[in-house]
């Protein structure tokens, strides 16, 4: 091998490598920090899964990630579980706070989990497992969502929260199938769709086992795939 030929491998496996790189991470977990595991506090039911999660960059390149979701729908709350390349980790929503219980918050994907996609989450299988209960709120007026009409409805976040949600009902199934989450401090706003429901056991409940997560435009409509969950499997279980 020549030496042109040298320095050119080696160019291309540097620049392989920041490409894997910028797709695993973009940065820090806004706004997340580090704290123990004693600190998620969550009650009432749990749904424990097992799911295969998808993240979409803007140049449609994908990572994949096996995770554990324990979902509490009558606390908002969700705890998740991955291992990464770079270790074990454990995140999750509860009291409306987002926090790392398990590894490195710097080297965290956050493109596969944030606050906002944490509620998201919760949101989207309370919302349309039939958890929400006197949860609803304030409608709005008949929306149009990829030609189908939609009743919105503003659900309550938390007293001086930055953070607005809001579920959308489909007007002809009467079903619940779409929900927003918007963030003022950091600008952020998604949406997610969730769909192929399944029973909950003998509970009267369902679990919908995919849900796709997107970015959308200034009027809340969705735009760009980011992200798509597939539940493997799950369980609804009395407590944690």
């Amino acid at each position: 091998m020549d030496r042109k030929c040298g320095i050119f491998l080696i160019i291309c496996s540097i620049v392989c490598i920041a490409i894997s790189g910028c797709l695993k991470h973009s940065g820090h977990v806004g706004g997340a920090r580090s704290v123990a595991k004693s600190e998620f506090a969550a009650s009432g039911p749990m749904i424990s899964t097992d799911c295969i999660v998808t993240f979409y960059d803007d140049q449609s390149n994908s990572y994949i990630s096996e995770q554990r979701h324990r979902i509490f729908p009558s606390s908002s709350a969700v705890m998740i579980e991955a291992t990464e390349p770079e270790g074990k980790y454990e995140w999750g929503l509860s009291n409306g706070v987002f926090n790392v219980m398990m590894g490195d918050p710097v080297k965290l994907p956050v493109a596969l989990c944030s606050s906002e996609i944490a509620r998201a989450i919760v949101l989207a299988v309370s919302a349309r497992g039939g958890f929400l209960g006197d949860k609803a709120g304030v409608m709005g007026d008949p929306v149009s969502i990829a030609g189908r009409m939609y009743q919105p409805i503003d659900m309550y976040a938390g007293d001086d929260s930055p953070v607005s949600q809001k579920v959308y009902r489909e007007i002809s199934s009467n079903q619940i199938d779409w929900v927003e989450i918007r963030n003022s401090d950091n600008n952020a706003l998604i949406a997610a769709r969730s769909y192929n429901v399944r029973n909950l056991a003998d509970s009267g409940k369902v679990m919908p086992s995919s849900i796709d997560i997107y970015n959308t435009d200034s009027s809340g409509r969705p735009s760009n795939r980011i992200m798509n969950i597939e539940y493997k499997s799950f369980e609804l279980l009395p407590t944690m």
